[in-house]
């Protein structure tokens, strides 16, 4: 005859491993749903303490480029790096036409980073793109780190050759970029695109 008691045994054990299941499921629902609150939590306090970058656009018109940015930096208090950038703006677009816009903080730019990005284009009827950026240290250093970007329909090696025969070939940066020595702290780097050629310009100067 089957035992009654070994029928209540596996009746009471049945249930209590599905109340188990039941709540350790529960539990891992809660730990899930506080972890992911807690994401939400951490992402909206990262956005409130970011702060907006002030982006001031040069008028579209060209042969402005210098002197739009020259006066939209004095109207945000610029005038530590003022002089640098606008030594690094001549020397750059020279005679060329320009146009470009500069990325500006908020608050205190005179004591905090500030960026240019500029077109140039030269009557070679070559388009270059600049990004430059300034730091000041100080009341009266600043620093700044720029790159120009240049297409070429020639190849990497006529632009090294004859665009470029003044500066030093001193090897390869990876694989396919050439690097060109323009002193210590300058570098140009010839990077191939199809059957052109791009040629990149890095100089730091304090």
């Amino acid at each position: 005859m089957p035992n009654p008691a070994r029928g209540w045994v596996f009746f009471f054990l049945n249930m209590h491993t599905k109340l188990f299941l039941t709540a350790a499921m529960g539990i891992s629902l809660a730990v899930s749903a506080f972890y992911v609150a807690a994401q939400d939590t951490n992402k909206s306090r990262s956005t409130e303490g970011a702060q907006r970058v002030e982006v001031a656009p040069a008028k579209p018109t060209w042969k402005n480029g210098e002197q739009v940015l020259s006066q939209v930096a004095i109207n945000a208090g610029v005038r530590t790096c003022k002089p640098l950038a606008d030594k690094v703006n001549r020397y750059l677009i020279a005679d060329n036409q320009s146009s470009g816009v500069l990325y500006l903080a908020p608050e205190n730019a005179n004591g905090r980073i500030f960026s240019g990005t500029l077109e140039i284009e030269s009557g070679q009827g070559s388009t270059t793109y600049v990004s430059a950026s300034y730091a000041p240290y100080g009341e009266v250093g600043c620093g700044v780190a720029y790159d120009a970007v240049t297409y070429w329909k020639e190849s990497c090696a006529e632009v090294s050759t004859k665009i470029l025969k003044e500066l030093r070939p001193i090897g390869v940066l990876g694989n396919k970029i050439t690097m060109l020595d323009g002193g210590p702290a300058m570098r140009m780097f010839l990077m191939p695109a199809g059957s052109g050629c791009v040629q990149i310009k890095k100089e730091v100067m304090y």
